[in-house]
């Protein structure tokens, strides 16, 4: 589960956020030829006033992708670590509840060299208690969604 996780939570913190506008608006264009149409030695006055509007929108923009790109980063990590706080305390209590509680019985000699280690709270003879299980599916999943990650370097 924890290998699907970030993938879904990038998907949750998008939706949260949203896109907002990523090129820079309109007006931008407009003001430039404006300024463009003007000469700058014989009408400053009207040249500078359309400068200072152009930078006006200019900052106002930048404001509002800094606050995108810091409330996705906040979105983001406090999503991360609410899903593995989430994920730790479901394990845990699932522990508890399972620690006894065998998730299949075998023959005993099916499972004869690991026999006890795999059956360890429970100590049932040929069972595969609910930690081992889990430990078992967690590598297993681990190795399928991200194939290196286990690899012995």
């Amino acid at each position: 589960m924890n290998s699907c996780l970030p993938t879904l939570m990038e998907k949750i913190v998008k939706r949260l956020v949203g896109r907002g506008p990523s090129s820079p608006p309109s007006e931008i264009e407009t003001l430039r030829r404006q300024m463009e149409e003007i000469n700058m030695k014989d009408d400053f006055a009207k040249y500078a006033r359309l400068q200072r509007q152009l930078n006006k929108i200019k900052d106002e923009f930048k404001a509002q992708a800094s606050e995108r790109a810091s409330a996705k980063w906040k979105y983001g990590l406090i999503s991360r670590y609410g899903t593995q706080f989430l994920m730790t305390i479901t394990c845990m209590v699932m522990f508890w509840n399972f620690r006894s509680t065998p998730v299949v019985i075998l023959k005993e000699d099916w499972l004869q060299p690991v026999a006890s280690a795999l059956s360890w709270p429970t100590n049932i003879p040929g069972a595969l208690s609910f930690p081992v299980w889990f430990l078992m599916c967690s590598t297993v999943l681990k190795l399928t969604f991200e194939p290196n990650s286990l690899s012995l370097q």
